[in-house]
């Protein structure tokens, strides 16, 4: 069909309507009557403006990508194109640059929006030397959000500043001279607590926070801001002192009176605290009563709701560093009796449940009576110091009691408690310790150490100094932790340490390793052997021609032995867990974390062992195939802790990191509800879990990192991270930054 000729009325020279005419082809139709304005248009092209003249696009739209846009001098067509590493946008005649930077695309997620060069300063002159995370909607946060804003709706800083944020983070400055509660919402600040003489704020070390209660430790004693009350106490070595006014008059330096002389501290200088619900008691506000730790220069100090009292320990050593695990497990960090290093202690909660009046026991030793269900393990010599405020804790799911993660001069420790027992604890304790440094990390360490060697090379790594002798070059290669200790049986290969009488096994003992291989041997195949020189006591763990594991216990001459066979074939080139655990009632043999082989009734463990041989019998039944992670220990594990070890296996072998970027740490922090651990080393943020680093982030090479947190929101997929360093505060969460 052939176009239609628009068509128009027809007037006379004198305006006289005549009848209707066809429009020239150099007539216009105006845009009032339904027209563009404009006498011609171009095949495709684009028509942009109302007024003549206006079409200005005249080239043809032959790319994808292309759009109008204004330029100096008229629409004109534009091309989009990206370009890495950038954040500017240039508009200008037929031309649009869209920068995106790489840490936010998809192949850095890991790099969570934070990389080299790119902080932003969120305030100019803001710093942190200690961040927390305070997310309002998380239970494990707040008992009841709802109720805590009702509660609190007319009190005096909720006049002042409106509502609270909901997603925030609390810092305190380098100086010390200031508090900040900062909106991450609205990326502001929300309050201020100034440090002055007589202020509620005084030179704070750390911080904690739950259901409403901010508790800040101070050189002058416990400071407890209350927002649901309105109010703020300080707690020091002679009374419990109450701020003259509320949170609104918090920079006042109204001072402090004295409310009553009881319950106090062991001593005012407090660098710590943590604190944790009652599980039945509850406050006029509906609130869970809350335990307390402040951990003093006096030692530790428990407040107890229910009997309004406070316990302070028999042992008045240091207490630099607190957490806390959602079963209840308190721990510290504290001074040796001795004074020459350090020590985690872990206290339980529910002790306290038992009697009101209990006051805390003695740190004993494991060698040590226990009172109270508390206990300590000591993993370090002299010089090796904790990082401050360098403790995290949470409940172990798979260990069945909780871990505590201490940052040290000389690694990252993992210790693992459970008390399983409250009557006669020091016979019913469960618990060890993996050290990590920026090569290695030791097998698991319980007890009487005999040795730990993570088999990267020959040293032992438990203190014991059980260095051991490379025969006919055994090599080191990757393993389940990036490193593992491969023996060729032709070419008699074996590590040994001979006359060494720290080797000795008494009654109880535990050997743990890796092994793989998918070499059939002729010969039984030695993997650890332990002997006293005459065959009168060995311990011995063997590859036998069947392809399973055989263990043997002879003590006091041949009348006396033990036999646990697996009746499992290892022979299959996969990574496998072995544990033999014996004592003067049971042996049993694990092949990952399942008995596979046990023996029950009276025996006596052979003693007076001098001799260690890895990889062979002696000088015969050599071994063909990897080990890794090989520990001895005069202890016994429990089934939990055989399956724990069994676990840390697989996470290896999924290829999980095993190091940290530097031996001196900074800092930990620990989500209890998760087990995520934020680590601060050698000026970057390493995100643990469970053993095992999950991701780095790094901070800019100009700002000292200080400290760091971590917490994964209810229902989120990915956690909130926040960095305190000096001039810079740092936030970040999944592919954005909320504040630099």
């Amino acid at each position: 069909m052939a176009d239609k000729v628009p068509i128009r009325a027809a007037y006379s020279g004198a305006n006289a309507l005549t009848g209707l005419a066809t429009f020239a082809s150099s007539e216009t139709i105006g845009v009032a009557h339904g027209g563009t304005g404009a006498a011609t248009l171009t095949d495709n092209g684009i028509l942009v403006g109302n007024a003549a003249g206006a079409v200005q696009a005249t080239a043809a739209l032959t790319t994808n990508g292309q759009v109008v846009v204004g330029g100096t001098s008229g629409p004109a067509v534009a091309n989009i194109a990206g370009t890495a590493n950038e954040v500017d946008i240039t508009n200008g005649d037929g031309t649009i640059t869209v920068g995106l930077s790489t840490s936010y695309s998809p192949a850095a997620v890991l790099q969570r929006a934070v990389a080299t060069g790119l902080d932003i300063t969120a305030e100019t002159g803001q710093n942190a030397s200690k961040i927390i995370l305070v997310d309002l909607t998380d239970p494990a946060t707040m008992w009841d959000v709802e109720m805590f804003l009702a509660a609190t709706r007319f009190t005096s800083w909720r006049v002042e500043l409106g509502a609270p944020p909901m997603r925030g983070a609390m810092f305190i400055n380098n100086a010390t001279t200031e508090l900040k509660w900062w909106n991450l919402d609205t990326d502001a600040v929300y309050a201020t607590f100034e440090s002055e003489s007589n202020d509620m704020f005084i030179d704070g070390y750390d911080l904690f926070f739950l259901d409403g209660a901010l508790y800040v430790p101070t050189a002058a004693g416990l400071i407890i801001i209350d927002f649901l009350r309105d109010e703020a106490s300080l707690i020091d070595a002679s009374n419990w002192n109450r701020y003259v006014g509320d949170i609104g008059d918090r920079n006042a330096a109204k001072g402090y009176v004295s409310s009553r002389t009881n319950p106090n501290l062991h001593t005012s200088a407090t660098k710590s605290s943590v604190a944790y619900r009652h599980g039945t008691k509850v406050d006029e506000f509906g609130r869970p009563l809350q335990w307390w730790l402040a951990g003093t220069d006096g030692g530790p100090n428990v407040y107890n709701p229910v009997a309004d009292a406070i316990y302070t320990s028999q042992d008045a050593q240091d207490v630099d560093s607190a957490a806390i695990a959602t079963n209840g497990d308190m721990w510290m960090t504290q001074d040796f009796h001795s004074g020459d290093g350090h020590q985690l202690v872990m206290y339980r909660i529910e002790d306290f449940y038992q009697n009101s009046t209990l006051q805390v026991g003695y740190f004993a030793q494991p060698t040590d009576a226990v009172t109270n269900g508390s206990q300590s393990i000591s993993f370090f010599s002299s010089g090796w110091n904790p990082a401050d405020g360098g403790l995290g804790a949470y409940e172990h799911g798979v260990a069945g009691g909780s871990l505590g993660i201490m940052g040290t001069d000389q690694g990252l420790l993992f210790e693992y408690f459970n008390i399983y027992s409250e009557e006669n604890a020091a016979n019913n304790m469960e618990g060890g310790a993996i050290l990590v440094t920026n090569t290695y990390q030791t097998p698991y360490m319980k007890g009487l150490r005999v040795g730990a060697w993570p088999l990267d090379d020959v040293n032992d790594r438990s203190g014991n100094g059980a260095t051991l002798t490379n025969d006919n070059s055994v090599t080191f290669t990757s393993g389940p932790f990036g490193n593992a200790a491969t023996f060729v049986g032709s070419s008699s290969q074996k590590l040994y340490r001979e006359g060494d009488s720290d080797l000795g096994v008494d009654n109880t003992h535990t050997i743990s390793f890796y092994m793989k291989t998918s070499t059939d041997h002729a010969a039984d195949g030695g993997l650890v052997y332990l002997y006293d020189g005459a065959n009168n006591n060995t311990i011995r763990v063997s590859l036998t021609v069947d392809e399973t594991i055989q263990a043997l216990c002879r003590a006091s001459g041949s009348d006396q032995y033990n036999f646990i066979a697996s009746g499992k074939d290892v022979v299959d080139g996969l990574w496998h867990h072995i544990c033999v655990v014996a004592n003067n009632t049971i042996q049993k043999t694990y092949i990952d974390g399942i008995v596979c082989g046990s023996e029950s009734g009276s025996f006596t463990s052979p003693t007076g062992i001098d001799d260690l041989y890895v990889g062979a019998i002696l000088v015969s039944n050599f071994y063909t195939g990897q080990m890794a992670q090989l520990s001895i220990t005069n202890s016994a594990w429990s089934e939990n802790e055989v399956k724990f070890e069994y676990q840390r296996m697989l996470r290896g072998l999924g290829g999980a990191g095993y190091t940290i970027g530097a031996i001196d740490v900074d800092s930990v922090r620990t989500d209890p509800q998760t087990g995520l651990t934020a680590v601060s080393v050698n000026n970057q943020v390493e995100i643990w879990n469970d053993l095992a680093m999950r991701e780095s982030i790094n901070a800019t090479t100009t700002a000292t990192l200080n400290d760091a947190d971590v917490r994964l929101p209810e229902g989120a997929d990915e956690p909130l991270i926040a960095m305190g360093r000096s001039g810079q505060i740092g936030v970040v969460a999944p592919d954005r930054r909320i504040l630099g």
